[in-house]
């Protein structure tokens, strides 16, 4: 009983320590550019519709994709198409 009032402990010790880092607070915020609906356009490709827009240098673009307001997934390009 001794035993796993001691280890209960430490595992209590750890986690309070763990959850006292400040490195949460060092993150910065994300550089956030929106895009007007005018700057995405698309295109039938054979049988795959392509988006594409125009992109900041290095920038990134999350795709999420609905089908009749359901959530069917998301997905984080690095260029100007999806």
């Amino acid at each position: 009983m001794k035993n796993i009032r001691n280890i209960f402990l430490m595992l209590t010790v750890a986690v309070a320590l763990g959850s006292c880092q400040d490195k949460d607070y060092d993150i910065a915020a994300p550089a956030v550019a929106l895009l007007d609906a005018d700057e995405i356009t698309g295109e039938l490709i054979g049988d795959d519709y392509v988006w594409s827009w125009t992109a900041p240098e290095d920038g990134e673009m999350e795709v999420s994709l609905y089908n009749g307001g359901t959530f069917l997934g998301s997905e984080t390009t690095g260029g100007t198409t999806y």
